[in-house]
């Protein structure tokens, strides 16, 4: 009886520290493990007064700014157009391009002849970009607000320009 009450204490005394290691390696793991949230916007779409080897002279122009509360991720932009109302549909706007200024800041444009033909209420401009988020660490778990998209309607700025 006493060997018998000896190894049931022993058998609790081992399933006791097992249960205690496992225990500590979970919460190892869950410290490890980051949350990694991304968001994207635009800022006013707009007919450029600036000239630099990413902003062609005159052009539309809008800027977009993906930011992540983490650096050890990178982001691309996958899908991106700049479009034009016209009769109440979105057009493509000539020559639109993507440009990346620097980490996670991008320039979207269009060529500056769309505003020849604008209507004298203004020319409405849509931009629109899907993005996604990369990064080689096993344990980050990344979230996008807004599906990874980032769109923004508004008169495009100065087209036509003032007289």
């Amino acid at each position: 009886m006493r060997i018998h009450t000896l190894k049931s204490l022993f058998i609790v005394l081992i399933i006791l520290v097992v249960n205690s290691f496992y225990t500590h390696a979970t919460a190892i793991v869950a410290r490890q493990q980051q949350q990694v949230k991304c968001q994207c916007a635009f800022d006013y779409i707009h007919k450029s007064n600036t000239v630099t080897e990413n902003i062609p002279a005159n052009s539309i122009n809008t800027h977009l700014t993906i930011t992540c509360n983490s650096k050890i991720v990178s982001t691309e932009v996958t899908e991106y157009a700049l479009w034009k109302v016209v009769n109440g549909k979105f057009v493509n706007m000539e020559d639109f391009g993507l440009r990346e200024l620097g980490p996670g800041y991008y320039s979207l444009h269009a060529n500056s002849s769309e505003c020849y033909n604008a209507p004298k209420e203004g020319l409405i401009g849509v931009a629109i970009a899907y993005f996604t988020v990369y990064s080689n660490n096993p344990n980050i778990v990344i979230t996008k607000e807004k599906d990874g998209s980032c769109s923004i309607e508004n008169v495009v700025v100065n087209c036509p320009p003032t007289v």
